[in-house]
């Protein structure tokens, strides 16, 4: 038998009796041969995962959007593309009630009075603390979701006279849920878990939080849950199995690589800076003596009044050698010529594991091609659109509706009665959402690219209108008020040329 079926046999890659052929696994990932031996996860349900790991995990995940630049990068990447400086936007959408099926004409007296008083509210009232307008408290819950897995929105009402409404809401962490509320289900008890109470359906009867923040210095006492009804908690987050009732940060992935990263660059900053000092070796004859010291410095000082050891370097360095004696510098081998392409192996990683394309991580296109770019972009936006769509469904849609209800309740709205609401709920609550859409790499080709679709057919204004992030029949109502505007005063467009509005001459006038 060779050197290399030996090897193979104790490794147990080779060399199988024919009863171990005969029971060896269907799938290779089961194989337990003495590589993979000890490679035996548990099996836990996804609430158990993260139950068990929740505490750790969470701590170390905040630590790196604290402190570590990739990471942090990654999160805003999400947050400005999904949520975006004006978040995801929704419209009232509500069809006049007379009229054929599929062929009635939209309210836009209502659908524009109720966007007009969202408006308001979205700018002034909607953060409980009034810290957040609702794009910026849109933009803190998503990011906490993505950070730690999940986010709270509490209703709260708030009865100042100044509101248009008393709703508002405020944003909870998951660390304010109480767990140690959890107990299985009894035959007479719904049965808790990471402090949510759910029924027989796996529906979130109650929530369990606590008044303050667990981990609050700065709050003397004890601390107390309260049992909130779900209808008035708004949670959200980004499940990977079906037996997850929590969510866990969408980073996992990230979080070996990160600190492998930040591993490796911290110890090639440290060679690199010990290999920038200039280091002597001198052999002496008879090897003793100590003739290398810095000039003006203090041997016996070298701890800090911190406490932290330290090297100090004076203004100059001697060497005390003998004639026979000799001198040698030390020089590094630094910075690390291998260093780029190992980053670039980790950043890809990166990429990989928060999917988000390379070059959105790295923010460096300077070895890409357009077509790649764009490639890239279009494969970002897919992935963006999936996480917008989850937010609107998950907490836009409903603080829209509840905000619709409650201005129907205190008698907002001047087009409609709360009586003729009650009666319409469902329609009058249809909405349109838009996401902040994206942005053109060859403005001019794409923009000729989507006329061409809207004249053959394959597409129309509200569809291309909605990648721009916009809405189509805001867009034709704005350009009528416009033209009436430029009419009014003597000016129209010229669209065959700059686009500029012009002054219209009057007949016979001079140019």
């Amino acid at each position: 038998m060779n050197l290399f079926a030996i090897i193979g046999r104790l490794l147990g890659l080779s060399g199988d009796t024919a009863p171990q052929a005969a029971a060896k696994t269907a799938y290779k990932g089961a194989e337990l041969n003495r590589i993979w031996k000890p490679w035996q996860p548990t099996h836990r349900s996804g609430d158990a995962a993260i139950y068990e790991d929740q505490s750790l995990l969470s701590a170390r995940m905040r630590d790196l959007f604290r402190n570590d630049p990739l990471m942090k990068k990654l999160k805003r990447e999400l947050c400005k593309h999904v949520i975006g400086a004006h978040g995801v936007q929704t419209f009232a959408d509500v069809l006049m009630p007379d009229g054929p099926p599929g062929e009635r004409d939209t309210d836009d007296t209502f659908n524009f009075e109720s966007d007009e008083l969202f408006a308001r509210w979205s700018e002034d009232e909607a953060d409980a603390a009034g810290k957040f307008s609702w794009a910026q408290l849109q933009w803190q819950h998503f990011s906490e979701a993505v950070a730690r897995g999940g986010s709270l929105l509490l209703e709260v009402a708030d009865d100042n006279p100044k509101r248009s409404i008393p709703l508002c809401y405020q944003l909870l962490e998951y660390e304010q849920l109480d767990a140690s509320k959890d107990r299985p289900a009894g035959a007479r008890s719904n049965r808790i878990v990471n402090g949510i109470e759910f029924d027989a359906l796996n529906r979130p009867v109650a929530y369990y939080i606590y008044d303050v923040h667990p981990y609050d210095t700065f709050q003397g006492g004890g601390f107390d849950s309260v049992r909130v009804p779900a209808k008035r908690v708004i949670h959200t987050y980004f499940p990977d199995r079906p037996s997850e009732n929590i969510g866990v940060t969408l980073f996992t992935a990230n979080v070996q690589s990160a600190r492998d990263l930040d591993w490796y660059l911290g110890n090639e900053l440290t060679a690199a800076a010990l290999g920038a000092l200039l280091t002597m070796v001198v052999k002496r004859e008879h090897g003793v003596g100590s003739g290398l010291g810095f000039v003006g410095a203090d041997p016996t000082d070298s701890v800090d009044e911190h406490g932290n050891s330290q090297v100090r370097l004076g203004p100059g360095i001697v060497a005390d050698v003998g004639t026979n004696d000799s001198v040698e510098i030390a020089e590094s081998g630094r910075p690390n010529r291998d260093a780029g392409p190992f980053i670039e192996l980790i950043m890809q990683q990166a990429s990989q594991a928060s999917g988000l394309s390379r070059g959105r991580v790295t923010g460096s296109y300077s070895q890409t091609s357009y077509s790649s770019a764009r490639a890239e972009h279009l494969d970002d936006q897919a992935y963006f659109q999936v996480l917008q769509n989850w937010c609107a469904r998950s907490f836009v849609i409903p603080v829209r509706r509840r905000h619709t209800e409650i201005c129907a309740a205190f008698d907002r709205y001047t087009s409609i009665s709360a009586r003729q609401f009650a009666n319409r709920q469902y329609e009058m609550e249809r909405l349109r959402v838009k996401g902040i859409g994206r942005e053109q790499l060859d403005p001019e080709k794409e923009t000729q690219a989507a006329m061409e679709r809207i004249r053959s057919g394959l597409s129309d204004w509200e569809h291309e209108c909605a990648l721009r992030g916009l809405d189509w029949r805001r867009v034709a109502l704005n350009q009528k008020r416009q033209k009436a505007f430029f009419a009014k005063h003597g000016l129209e467009f010229d669209l065959s040329s700059s686009g500029n509005p012009k002054e219209v001459l009057a007949e016979g006038a001079a140019p």
